[in-house]
């Protein structure tokens, strides 16, 4: 708790470790975030591991410094400098109607939106990997639908589902999606690690 403030990694640091922004903790039952709603990285960062910025829901913007040739800022989520990688999704970060994808990323790194609060995520037409098991859209709260532009090679969605191009394999059934049961169409040969996980 406290005031929000703002932190900017220091020059001469190059790597931020997973669960370096990791802030939360139980009071007396009641689940408490750090203060921090904005983070800057100098331009000495080269290197962030998975989930570095995961379990901080206060977040809401990291930026880039432009002296940085690793990493950038794009609307406050953070790619990589040619655009090709989707680091972090803030986890306090609002899109009302749902947040897409930009186009030129290709990559989203694994946990990319670990614990960020998103009813909706569009895929553009040039993400051709979800990292590490296909994991990169999983932990996001209240995921109700997961779209695809239909110029997609790899990916597709079936009435809010992610399904590989073709339908063969089921990637990830949103965590908050309507409904009480689920078919699993007759076209489909895999259910991906973790493609129902915590639906409740």
């Amino acid at each position: 708790g406290g005031k929000p403030f703002n932190v900017t990694i220091p020059e001469g640091v190059t790597k931020i470790a997973r669960g370096a922004f990791f802030s939360q903790r139980s009071v007396d039952g009641n689940t408490i975030y750090s203060a921090v709603n904005s983070v800057t990285l100098s331009s000495s960062v080269k290197e962030i591991e998975p989930q570095a910025f995961s379990w901080d829901n206060n977040i809401s913007e990291i930026k880039v410094v432009d002296g940085n040739t690793y990493f950038k800022s794009k609307d406050g989520v953070l790619l990589s400098k040619d655009g090709k990688t989707l680091w972090a999704y803030p986890g306090n970060k609002k899109a009302a109607t749902g947040y897409t994808v930009p186009d030129g990323v290709e990559t989203i790194n694994e946990y990319a939106f670990n614990h960020v609060e998103l009813e909706k995520v569009i895929l553009s037409k040039t993400v051709k990997s979800l990292g590490v098991n296909e994991y990169a859209l999983h932990g996001i709260l209240d995921l109700k639908e997961i779209a695809v532009d239909s110029n997609n090679a790899n990916y597709e969605s079936k009435d809010g589902v992610l399904y590989s191009k073709g339908g063969d394999k089921l990637l990830q059934y949103p965590i908050e999606k309507s409904g009480k049961s689920y078919v699993v169409g007759s076209g489909v040969t895999t259910i991906a690690y973790a493609a129902f996980y915590d639906n409740s």
